[in-house]
């Protein structure tokens, strides 16, 4: 395989296309981030909220105990 001299008019839609996928990545990293800042909220959620089902079958079975 030959390799051929780019002028430098040849390599402009080379490098605007690099840019455009480095802005395309970044964009899927912030997305990344946001999605797993909401998937840290979520466990957390349903985390309490199992807490407090717990703790509000432990209360239920104390009444029937008594």
């Amino acid at each position: 395989m030959k390799h051929k001299h780019l002028s430098l008019e040849d390599t402009l839609p080379i490098e605007l296309r690099i840019r455009i996928l480095q802005a395309e990545l970044e964009q899927i990293e912030l997305d990344l981030s946001r999605l797993n800042q909401s998937q840290s909220r979520i466990v957390e959620e349903i985390s309490h909220y199992q807490e407090v089902l717990a703790k509000s079958k432990r209360h239920s079975l104390l009444r029937r105990v008594k």
